[in-house]
């Protein structure tokens, strides 16, 4: 079995979550995940292509239609976020002030052993790393403790990262439909958070720096301790291949974690031992770009 980081903190959260994404290969629907993970994934998106020089908007509506984002005050959130980072020339950085050089985007790797790593990184440069997150408490990932086994396995992967810049977005939360914007538009709701944005851009990029257009943090490579990290990797490979020796009783639930940060996406199956069709599938084995476990932290957050 290939783990990554996320199926790895998956196992130790919940065995029986690990079980049926892992092991049953379940997973949620598009249209069926929560609207934050949606966000979530069109963001990651849309800063890829501006990296890869790709129009965007066709894909925007796309994406759109794929998770089923009805509601015409969602759509024009996550409009507004796209067109206020441009509005504020947030430009791509294909060489940084130290001399890292950009290699790609949602770049693959794996680190061998008995249970393989893989994972992708959002952004990859001759030195260091970039990871770009869109949620509502985008000072979640700028505590070390909250990132440490994402960036420390990626920093496991290639000796040469020096740093992890983490770009951490706030998912605009500005109310409608009550009081003096009780008839607002879409139109006007998606000016007025663009507004809101390129008012206070450090409040939505966190780490914005007006005098070289970029926003983020920076974490070190030495301000994790690597070491424990291997070794956590070791004792949990082992507990996951004793588990999967035992059979399926092993991988049991841990209930304090359904809502651990936020709700399982697996509580219907858990409740009522039933997998409802018209919420989750069956997936093939195919990479993944973001895990569903690694994208509802991101919604809970």
């Amino acid at each position: 079995m290939i783990l990554s980081h996320s199926s790895r903190e998956s196992f130790t959260r919940c065995r029986q979550a690990f079980y049926l994404s892992r092991i049953k290969r379940i997973g949620i629907r598009s249209s069926m995940l929560p609207l934050p993970v949606k966000l979530g994934a069109i963001w990651d998106k849309y800063m890829e292509s501006r990296y890869l020089g790709i129009k965007f908007m066709d894909k925007f509506w796309s994406m759109i239609d794929e998770y089923g984002i009805e509601s015409d005050m969602d759509v024009a959130k996550i409009y507004a976020l796209i067109q206020a980072h441009r509005t504020l020339e947030i430009e791509p950085q294909y060489e940084t002030a130290d001399g890292g050089m950009f290699r790609g985007c949602q770049h693959k790797f794996e680190i061998p052993g008995e249970f393989p790593i893989i994972g992708y990184i959002d952004r990859v440069y001759s030195d260091h790393i970039v990871e770009t997150k869109l949620t509502a408490r985008p000072d979640f990932y700028f505590q070390i403790h909250n990132i440490t086994s994402q960036i420390g396995t990626y920093f496991l992967s290639n000796p040469e990262y020096k740093y992890a810049v983490i770009e951490s977005t706030r998912v605009p939360g500005l109310r409608t439909g009550a009081g003096k914007y009780s008839d607002e538009s879409p139109d006007a709701y998606r000016d007025r958070i663009i507004g809101e944005i390129i008012s206070k851009p450090s409040y939505y990029f966190l780490g914005f720096n007006r005098d070289t257009r970029t926003f983020g943090k920076k974490f070190w490579r030495n301000e994790i301790n690597l070491e424990e990290l291997t070794q956590d990797y070791f004792y949990v490979n082992q507990e996951i291949a004793r588990a999967m020796e035992d059979g399926d009783n092993a991988f049991y639930k841990n209930r304090k974690a359904c809502y651990v940060p936020g709700p399982c996406f697996y509580l219907p199956v858990c409740d009522t031992g039933c997998v409802s069709e018209g919420i989750f599938e069956v997936r093939e084995d195919k990479p993944i770009i973001k895990e569903e476990s690694e994208e509802v932290e991101d919604a809970a957050s």
